[in-house]
């Protein structure tokens, strides 16, 4: 399966956030000989000359999950949990940030004093300053919101590209197993069925399932068989063909809909219509 567009998008903007951060901070607070940048690694702090680097963990915490959350639904596409999994984890690293800002007005600021570390202490300074948050902060609340509506909509909200029912079909196969998803559409489409022990799906004279829950060996009818990789097609004289996932879903509704429309024409002849 391919990556939605919608999932790319996130990534993209997720990436270059993270790139820029690396050069710029996300927030700084300057005055005329005193600065704080919230960088990756934590805060860089300035006095004159002199530069002071506190290591937070918060910050690398931070940097874990947002490259995390853009990871996730790029490896891991044949769920709807990885969208859900994506925004839990760009959501907790905007909550390190904001716990990161939380610990500079509480450690690094006292009654508008900046505090200056020191080997042996901490000095208190007051300077006119001005506080901002940048261009990386920004970018990164633009992509968190993308992905709480890849989530909301299944990154399915551009108006373009949308998925055709095939695809929608093929991705329910997924996430929800062969015959969970094909028993839901059927009954949307009004295809008539027969389930034993909600594991083998009958359509007409074609018998579906999995490869531990069919006799492969000795079918009475045509046989769709889906195992973990591969798809295996028996026809009705025995003969064997392997398909990938997605091109036996593919076949599975040709069959599906070929049988069904037999039985419902075998029922209008039955009752004379």
């Amino acid at each position: 399966m391919k990556a939605r567009a919608e999932v790319i998008i996130y990534s993209i903007i997720i990436v270059i956030g993270l790139l820029s951060w690396v050069f710029f901070p996300i927030w700084y607070l300057k005055s005329i000989n005193y600065s704080q940048y919230l960088t990756p690694l934590g805060f860089e702090i300035f006095f004159f000359n002199r530069s002071f680097t506190l290591i937070s963990p918060l910050t690398l915490s931070a940097l874990v999950f947002l490259i995390t959350s853009f990871i996730i639904p790029l490896v891991w596409r044949s769920s709807k949990y990885s969208l859900y999994s994506s925004t839990l984890a760009s959501l907790l690293g905007l909550a390190m940030i904001i716990n990161s800002l939380i610990f500079q007005q509480r450690y690094l600021s006292f009654h508008g004093y900046s505090v200056l570390p020191t080997p042996n202490g901490a000095f208190y300074i007051f300077f006119p300053s001005e506080e901002s948050f940048t261009f990386p902060f920004y970018l990164m609340i633009v992509s968190i919101i993308i992905s709480i509506l890849n989530s909301i909509t299944r990154a399915s909200w551009l108006p373009v590209g949308r998925l055709t029912l095939l695809e929608r079909i093929v991705n329910d196969v997924y996430e929800k197993g062969v015959i969970n998803a094909l028993t839901n559409y059927f009954d949307r489409f009004g295809v008539k069925y027969a389930l034993t022990n909600d594991r083998v799906l009958q359509v007409g004279k074609v018998m579906i399932g999995n490869d531990e829950r069919l006799n492969v060996f000795f079918p009475s009818t045509e046989t769709v068989v889906f195992g973990k990789k591969y798809v295996a097609y028996i026809n009705k004289d025995g003969e064997i063909k392997y398909l990938n996932i997605d091109d036996g879903i593919k076949l599975t509704l040709a069959k599906s809909i070929e049988e069904a429309e037999i039985v419902k024409n075998e029922e209008r002849m039955m009752y004379g219509e």
